[in-house]
């Protein structure tokens, strides 16, 4: 179970649902048993850039 302080769209939540269905995680990967971290830390130093991906909102490595 997830929870966000923001409403997901109607396309991210049958996204997440169809991904549950086809046996992956919520995000769509294989499920692991290594528990995920509680938080994200993404350093950020002055005048940086950074392009999050739309599905996992972690950085992209191609910005």
């Amino acid at each position: 179970m997830a929870f966000y302080d923001f409403a997901l769209t109607p396309f991210m939540v049958a996204l997440h649902y169809n991904n549950v269905l086809m046996g992956l995680n919520y995000y769509g990967s294989q499920p692991s048993a290594k528990a995920l971290p509680h938080k994200s830390h993404i350093e950020l130093t002055p005048n940086k850039t950074l392009l999050l991906d739309n599905i996992t909102g972690l950085p992209k490595d191609d910005f």
